[in-house]
């Protein structure tokens, strides 16, 4: 264990603290953690944002010293949109997007005993060359199943069996599951 590894939880924790729990009595808001892997020149950074869904429409709270990584208003239109907004704006300041990853939306039960899934769908920008925008459809797939996964999950232990490691790597056909 390293110590940027303990200041990245340290990290989790406290966006945690700040942006999970004041959220968790609005229970037609959907919650997600958003971790993206950015680099500029030789290093390697990590941020996490938590993704909210509120009638159809997208935005997220985080922790960053600037304003533009910090916050986006629940406005976008999809997932995708949205990830395209946080893309854009750290190409804004010379980082380049590597790797994104999607979280199970956390529940809105005070007493849960489930634990928090961090990283659910990698989606890996640079090895096969593909941008963001050609993982649309997981985006939007996810942002369509996310809440039976964590359903699913939630009551079993166990991620559905439809979710293989081709979905969790962003290799998905748009379905409708429900």
């Amino acid at each position: 264990m390293t110590w940027r590894y303990v200041i990245f939880v340290m990290r989790l924790l406290f966006a945690h603290n700040l942006l999970f729990i004041p959220s968790k009595g609005y229970n037609k808001i959907l919650r997600i953690p958003i971790s993206f892997t950015t680099c500029t020149g030789k290093s390697v950074f990590r941020h996490i944002v938590l993704g909210i869904r509120n009638q159809r429409k997208w935005g997220a709270m985080g922790i960053s010293r600037l304003p533009n990584l910090m916050y986006k208003p629940v406005t976008y239109d999809s997932l995708n949109a949205l990830i395209g907004e946080f893309i854009s704006s750290y190409g804004s300041y010379h980082h380049v997007v590597e790797r994104i990853d999607l979280g199970l939306p956390f529940s809105h039960d005070c007493v849960s005993d489930t634990p928090f899934q961090w990283k659910i769908m990698n989606l890996t920008l640079g090895e096969d060359k593909r941008g963001w925008d050609d993982h649309h459809d997981a985006f939007l797939q996810y942002s369509r199943d996310c809440s039976s996964i964590f359903d699913c999950f939630d009551k079993t232990g166990n991620m559905p069996k439809w979710f293989t490691l081709q979905y969790r790597n962003g290799h998905v056909t748009l379905k409708s599951r429900r």
